[in-house]
């Protein structure tokens, strides 16, 4: 608060001086009355009205200060009162409050002078009344009762001032240039929000303050001191406080900068510290450190980046290190022949001070080294060299891998192209997470891939794709990170985990694909057949996809058809109309189908089509669920000088069904009809139907309502019925709202 009377104080001061600027007086008054009544059998068991009035009033001046060379203000000062008068089965709620709303706002930016100082301090914020927090409005009903019941008002404080002091670079071609850009920039900045509001059923008291200080020392070095402090009255529990400090190339916006060292060379390096309090109670702050160091070099035959991190977190009960060395280079060895190389180091160390628990530890470095060859030729050739050790508390491993690809050239090739790769990896490591003692793991692993892409005709295309694994030995699934069996991973229709490997693995996966492109039709078709021999078993899978689009200038479609053969295929995305119900085990057989249409010959009228089925053959018995979603548009216009709306008619339907074996089944329907009519622009008169079928819940729900909307641009007025209708229930619901502007 002492803030808020500083900066008025020196609003009113510069008002002296500021010139000549007009007083605005404005003000609102909004009034509500709704009424709500629900009967069953005849009986009256909710019956509930409101009656709610805001007004407020706001003086406001803005001005320049010396014709905008010293900066300009903006001074608001005014009130706003609330009144609540409701009544809930005869219980009455009648609340009334008086708030102060002000503004003040001052930037002091004299023209030619590297100063510049922003202050401001305001409470605007606009009471709110709350809807149906209290039994039994809060119930689910036909209608929503929309009754006010309670009142968000309280005081709601921001206030803040920044100061900027000194140049940059130089950039300053005042008289006193070369004294100044000596100076430090320094910049200061703080800010505080207070917020109380006890009186709501939900009450809030809370205070959130921060502080920046920046300064700027020579060139792109900027030094921080950032200050957080959040105090919750209310509960303390949620007290928190952070202090950070920071030096480096960070500038005052926390955007980094570069700093050129020579014209092919460029250093972003900073560090920070940190201090973070949870609440009063903790014996322990977090304290972490960070130390970024980034260096980016291009010449014209290379480049090399590298962005290392690395950063410590301890509290109470532990000590968290983590070190992050990633470098990638790239560059060309002749005409035709490219190399890159990545390189990613990752050590990690967690101590824990609670002597019955382990710390954790994670060392991993990770090598790929790739050469391009051949590229102005008919073939390219690509050999390529994975490697990686990793060093855990319970496991350990190395592994390393060859590549060899060879694809066809586009410039000799363009209507066959052609891949083709194959790769050795070796994994050795141990496993010391079991009690018995370390088991040492070794494995080979061969994979050969092979892609033929034929461009028939101008619009159609076929592609033929195979891939073999064969792997033997023992081999973790977290053993390494980067070069990882790829024997371990699941069928194409099951769920993507990665398993522990042994003994003889084998798979071949084989996919044929066909797409035609005519015009605006697109259609494709998609055979794969995957087999899995692992662990003396063999599981086998079919997946067909069928993909047809169409975009025309009317009428768009997408289709989509997915067909699942085989074992353990994972469960797809389904619709429900009930969270209880669930698609639960492994099923050999899966169909998913998607349609989505859009039709529009027109701005008069557009309609759309959404729908989505799934089935499953469960061990026991078969689960399907549909969903459909429906809507049509339909405007009437008026061509007088300028084309308007008049009127417009939209019809919707909603369903959804889904029936789960050993669960039962549920559907859920929904017809919609609205209509708007447009008398003029600024008149809207409407009528609204629904009709609701829900077998969980209520069946034969009618809902029915009429809107009369006035807007204008300092009067606005709605009226607005509703009716519906279940078996033995009828509800009811009045609304009248106007707002008046001054």
């Amino acid at each position: 608060m002492r803030l808020f009377f500083f900066i008025y104080a020196a609003l009113f001061l510069l008002i002296s001086v500021a010139d000549p600027a007009r007083a605005d007086v404005g003000g609102t008054a909004e009034l509500s009355y709704a009424t709500y009544r629900r009967m069953e059998d005849d009986q009256k068991t909710v019956d509930a009205h409101h009656f709610t009035q805001q007004y407020s009033l706001l003086w406001s001046k803005k001005g320049l200060i010396n014709g905008g060379r010293g900066g300009k203000y903006d001074l608001a000062l005014g009130g706003e009162l609330n009144y609540l008068d409701s009544a809930i089965n005869g219980q009455d709620i009648s609340l009334d409050s008086l708030k102060v709303l002000y503004n003040g706002d001052l930037l002091l930016a004299p023209g030619g002078l590297p100063f510049r100082m922003h202050l401001f301090s305001n409470d605007l914020h606009q009471s709110q009344f709350l809807n149906d927090a209290v039994a039994p409005l809060n119930n689910r009903f036909l209608l929503q009762p929309a009754i006010a019941t309670d009142l968000l008002n309280g005081q709601h404080y921001v206030s803040g001032a920044s100061l900027l002091l000194g140049i940059r670079n130089g950039s300053y071609l005042g008289r006193y240039r070369d004294t100044l850009s000596q100076l430090p920039r320094i910049l200061l900045d703080y800010r505080e929000s207070y917020v109380r509001d006890t009186n709501a059923l939900t009450p809030s008291h809370y205070r959130d303050r921060q502080l920046a200080f920046v300064s700027l020392n020579k060139k792109d070095n900027w030094f921080h001191y950032r200050f957080k402090d959040f105090v919750d009255y209310e509960d303390h529990e949620n007290d928190y406080q952070t202090k950070t400090w920071i030096l480096g190339t960070v500038d005052e916006t926390m955007r980094r900068r570069w700093i050129n060292m020579v014209n092919w060379i460029k250093i972003s390096a900073d560090g920070s510290y940190e201090v973070n309090s949870q609440n009063r109670r903790t014996q322990y702050n977090d304290k972490r450190y960070d130390l970024n160091l980034f260096t980016v070099a291009n010449r014209s035959a290379w480049s090399v980046s590298n962005f290392t991190t690395f950063h410590r977190i301890s509290n109470g009960s532990r000590v968290e290190r983590v070190l992050d060395v990633p470098v990638f280079a790239n560059g060309r060895l002749a005409r035709d022949a490219n190399w890159r190389l990545k390189l990613i180091g990752h050590k990690k160390q967690q101590d824990l001070f609670d002597s019955t628990s382990r710390g954790l530890q994670d060392d991993d470095l990770y090598l790929d080294a790739q050469l391009e060859a051949y590229r102005s030729r008919p073939y390219i050739l690509t050999p390529r060299l994975e490697v990686e050790t990793r060093d855990q508390d319970f496991t350990s491993g190395q592994a390393a891998r060859a590549t060899l690809e060879v694809a066809s050239n586009s410039k000799y090739s363009p209507k066959v192209a052609w891949f083709g790769s194959l790769s050795t990896a070796y994994f050795a490591g141990q496993d010391n997470s079991a009690l018995a003692a370390k088991e040492e793991l070794s494995a080979w692993e061969q994979v050969a891939v092979g892609e033929v892409d034929v461009k028939v005709s101008r619009k159609l295309r076929t592609s033929l794709l195979q891939k073999f694994i064969y792997f033997t030995g023992d081999a973790g699934a977290n053993m390494t990170n980067q070069v990882v069996p790829q024997a371990s991973g699941n069928l194409v229709g099951t769920n993507d985990s990665r398993t522990d490997v042994s003994g003889t693995t084998y798979r071949s996966t084989s996919t044929a694909r066909m797409d035609y492109i005519g015009g605006r039709l697109r259609n494709a078709l998609e055979a794969t057949y995957d087999f899995l021999h692992r662990n003396d078993q063999d599981l086998d899978q079919w997946l067909f996809r069928h993909d047809l689009s169409y975009s025309g200038r009317n009428f768009r479609a997408r289709m989509t058809n997915t067909l699942t053969l085989g074992v353990e295929l994972a469960q797809q995305g389904a619709a429900s109309v009930d969270s209880n119900f669930a698609f639960q085990g492994n099923a050999d057989r899966a169909w998913q189908h998607s349609t989505d249409l859009q039709y529009s010959p027109g701005r008069s009228w557009e309609t759309t089509l959404r729908a989505d089925y799934y089935w499953r053959d469960l061990p026991q018995g078969a689960s399907q669920s549909l969903s459909l979603r429906q809507t049509a548009l339909y405007n009437w216009y008026t061509v007088n000088g300028l084309v308007r709306k008049i009127a417009e008619l939209e019809e919707r339907i909603e369903s959804d069904w889904i029936d789960v074996p050993l669960q039962g089944s549920s559907r859920r329907n929904e017809y919609g009809l609205r209509f708007n009519y447009y008398p003029i622009h600024r008149i809207l008169l409407g009528a609204r139907a629904r009709y609701i079928d829900y077998d969980l819940n209520y069946s034969g729900a009618l809902i029915s309502g009429l809107v009369a909307q006035f807007n204008y641009p300092k009067l606005q007025v709605a009226l607005s019925y509703d009716y519906g209708t279940s078996g033995n229930v009828d509800e009811q619901r009045w609304e009248v709202k106007v707002r008046k502007i001054f």
